[in-house]
């Protein structure tokens, strides 16, 4: 079992109790992660990376957390507080894992899952959009293939698929202008991949 916890700047400071309940639920893992996903505007001040007079604060209060755990055999691994503007990484793991959502799409993480894309209400015809840098973006979807037709090993071995994944490796020739280039603009426009 691990915990995933979710850091915002209003509940920041409830953090510190996380091994607490790590200890009495057994879990051996704890992931702290940011807030990447801003569908609402009145979320972006809850992203801890924009509070950036605080990045120090937390970045100490993250580190003490982690000494803390590993005194008590925990994983403590956190995403951030900072960004990276030139990262080519992703946090969802890409290269090594994959989602498959309820209609069988498989797709690389679940920020690029279609279903995220189609409209909450009937009479809407606009796409859902998200905030990156201040601008709004419509949620556009990946899937390299679908359950229904064809095997998981097949869709995974895809040279589509294969060609996405290698973009996220860390020992790449190629340049950050060029990876970015070559990168879906979901994946380039995301606080996933500029997660330090």
């Amino acid at each position: 079992m691990h915990l995933a916890y979710l850091m915002l700047r209003s509940n920041f400071h409830e953090l510190k109790d996380i091994l607490t309940l790590a200890k009495r639920v057994g879990a051996r893992q704890i992931v702290a992660s940011n807030l990447t996903l801003i569908i609402d505007p009145k979320l972006f001040s809850e992203a801890i990376f924009n509070n950036t007079e605080y990045l120090e604060y937390y970045g100490i209060a993250l580190e003490e957390i982690k000494g803390k755990a590993a005194d008590e055999n925990i994983i403590f691994d956190y995403h951030g507080p900072g960004l990276d503007s030139v990262s080519g990484q992703c946090r969802e793991n890409v290269r090594h894992a994959c989602v498959i959502n309820v209609e069988g799409e498989v797709v690389p993480c679940v920020l690029t899952d279609p279903v995220l894309c189609k409209t909450r209400e009937p009479c809407n015809s606009n796409p859902p959009c998200y905030i990156f840098e201040g601008q709004s973006f419509p949620i556009r979807g990946i899937s390299f293939g679908n359950m229904q037709n064809e095997t998981l090993t097949h869709i995974w071995n895809k040279k589509e698929y294969s060609g996405f994944r290698a973009l996220f490796k860390p020992e790449t020739t190629k340049s950050p202008e060029q990876i970015l280039s070559e990168m879906p603009q979901c994946c380039v426009k995301c606080y996933k991949r500029l997660g330090a």
